[in-house]
């Protein structure tokens, strides 16, 4: 699924590259894209753009991540350092982070010799779009990136999912919205607003088709990736769902059966019933306590472990 996401990112900046370069690089102005393929390795950058920033040319390299990853401060060195001395310019790096993450790994990466001495240092910059502000995809220059807006601070709400959708249509860019589609399909979460989102979504359907992007999303099959994810996440969550209502339904019913048959074990109910414990379990631990033939059996059996209860 990552790499979904990422070639969906791939397609909005590919769709207005100046835009993305405004929002990273305020000023500089996009001239050409480089071939991603760095030559001496089999590696390759997600993008790397010629780029003119505050009077001389550069190159910007950027990777998109959906997760962290422990080893991203040496990826992005060794990407920097091979397209530098390939180009022979100054190259300029920045790690887009896509969801929420508590472990993103700080913007640096040194070497030392064996006697500790500083042998290379690097810098770039990460960019967290849950911290970024809404405001500054409403900036002038932009508006090729407006799709981002669910990704941004608050972001993962309908409202902001409607305003995404009326600061295209009045961009004039109809043409992305399946690419916002698919980006707030990343941050919704809940079932209902995943349902809310899809069905917001169909209400345009010819809109979508006739666009560009909806076009090379199916010939990717990016549209039925998206979708089969987000069905097996709406289908995990009916799952636990139904295996929460279950639990909670077999506690009432033991804790109701325990209060009128042996009153004097509600405590050691209400402990043993907040301990985490599975359906099959909680059925056994009822049978057996149905079966018990006085209070003393039944204390035995909430205050005994699971394998004790089966018949």
């Amino acid at each position: 699924m990552t790499k979904i996401w990422d070639d969906i990112l791939k397609l909005l900046v590919k769709a207005d590259p100046q835009s993305f370069v405004s929002l990273l690089l305020a000023g500089a102005k996009f001239t050409g894209e480089r071939d991603k393929e760095l030559q001496t390795r089999t590696i390759n950058a997600d993008l790397l753009y010629n780029v003119t920033w505050n009077n001389e040319d550069i190159v910007l390299h950027v990777e998109f991540q959906r997760k962290s990853d422990k080893n991203m401060a040496r990826r992005v060195w060794e990407y920097n350092v091979l397209t530098g001395c390939l180009a022979g310019l100054p190259v300029y790096s920045i790690v887009l982070y896509l969801i929420e993450d508590k472990n993103v790994v700080e913007p640096s990466y040194e070497q030392r010799s064996p006697d500790g001495e500083l042998v290379h240092y690097f810098q770039f910059r990460n960019l967290k779009l849950w911290e970024m502000s809404p405001d500054k995809l409403h900036q002038l220059g932009v508006e090729g990136m407006l799709p981002l807006l669910p990704l941004t601070k608050d972001g993962a709400q309908r409202e902001i999912v409607e305003e995404m959708i009326t600061d295209l249509r009045n961009a004039n860019r109809e043409d992305l919205y399946p690419l916002g589609y698919a980006l707030a399909a990343l941050v919704f979460q809940d079932n209902v607003d995943k349902q809310w989102l899809k069905e917001r979504f169909t209400r345009m359907h010819d809109i979508l088709e006739e666009s560009w992007a909806y076009q090379e999303m199916l010939e990717e099959g990016m549209l039925k990736g998206m979708e089969k994810g987000m069905a097996q996440g709406m289908e995990k969550g009916m799952e636990k769902g139904m295996e929460k209502g279950k639990l909670e339904g077999l506690r009432v019913t033991i804790s109701h059966y325990v209060h009128k048959r042996f009153p004097d074990l509600d405590e050691l109910c209400q402990q043993r019933m907040a301990a985490e414990i599975g359906v099959n379990q909680l059925n056994d631990l009822f049978d057996a306590l149905i079966d018990a033939t006085d209070e003393s059996e039944a204390r035995a059996l909430l205050g005994s472990s699971s394998d004790q209860w089966k018949l």
